[in-house]
């Protein structure tokens, strides 16, 4: 039976981490029964004994010959093999349900197989392209390298809901570096076409001195890429569907105006996007 921790839990790299409290159990050393009391967390997933439990029970760690003594046992060193999990990853905080063809954002822990002590800046993580279960997939998600927790963009590609149980791995984590400045990405295709945002030239008042109107342009070329060059370019997806939820306010809208001529504009405007499937 847990009870709640005495003191807040710090890893050796000052990282807080998530207590879920303290219990006491018997660790038993080649049927040599010592008491322990554990502090059970979510992010670390092996059996730490610290230095109080050490010094408490006597326990002498000899280098030289690679052994440590307990009680009247002397016990042998030896290196971790197999392919244990030791990589950072995240878990599910909790069972979630993602609706199909939705994303969701959950809670998750952040699970430290090796807590490395801090050195200089604080080391940042991100999610991998992963997919937990078929048709679930994982967003990419930059987390704190100080954080116990974290909150993982998932998208359901399915027309079934999906469960993602309580302790099932998320994503590994992989290292990521803080870039100083911004680095162009060398597989976009550049889009020198300015065509589009002339029109907004167009509509700077006349008082407007020469050289701001210079500093505009080059501006507006610059992020050119941002403004849309016609109503047909957005496209279309099924992939994630959203719901607004209006309670009870009805929709509203410009109200139509009786022009013939504007009939026939949106009626061609209609056809239009019709073909464009927009």
């Amino acid at each position: 039976m847990l009870s709640p921790a005495p003191c807040p839990l710090l890893a050796v790299n000052n990282t807080s981490l998530i207590t879920d409290g303290v219990i006491d159990l018997t660790v038993v050393v080649n049927g040599l029964k010592l008491p322990a009391t554990f502090y059970a967390t979510p992010n670390v997933d092996e059996v730490i004994l610290g230095r109080d439990w050490l010094s408490s029970n006597g326990v002498v760690w000899d280098f030289s010959t690679q052994t440590v003594s307990v009680g009247y046992q002397k016990l042998k060193l030896r290196s971790k093999t197999g392919p244990a999990n030791s990589c950072k990853r995240c878990i599910a905080r909790a069972d979630y349900v993602i609706p199909p063809r939705s994303e969701a954002v959950i809670p998750a822990f952040v699970v430290y197989s090796r807590l490395e002590k801090l050195q200089g800046s604080t080391q940042h993580w991100s999610t991998t392209l992963n997919a937990p279960i078929n048709g679930l997939r994982v967003a990419r998600t930059l987390i704190d390298g100080n954080s116990s927790t974290a909150g993982v963009r998932l998208c359901n590609t399915t027309d079934r809901p999906l469960t993602l149980y309580r302790g099932c791995t998320v994503s590994p984590l992989q290292p990521v570096s803080t870039l100083t400045t911004a680095q162009p990405d060398p597989e976009a295709a550049p889009d020198t076409a300015t065509d589009h945002v002339r029109p907004v030239l167009g509509r700077v008042d006349p008082s407007v001195p020469t050289d701001t109107r210079r500093r505009l342009e080059s501006l507006l070329a610059s992020y050119a890429d941002v403004f849309s060059k016609s109503e047909f370019d957005l496209g279309c997806t099924s992939i994630v569907q959203h719901r607004i939820d209006t309670q009870d306010n009805p929709p509203f809208g410009s109200p139509c105006v009786p022009s013939l001529e504007r009939s026939c504009q949106s009626s061609t405007a209609c056809s239009k996007r019709c073909r464009a499937r927009v």
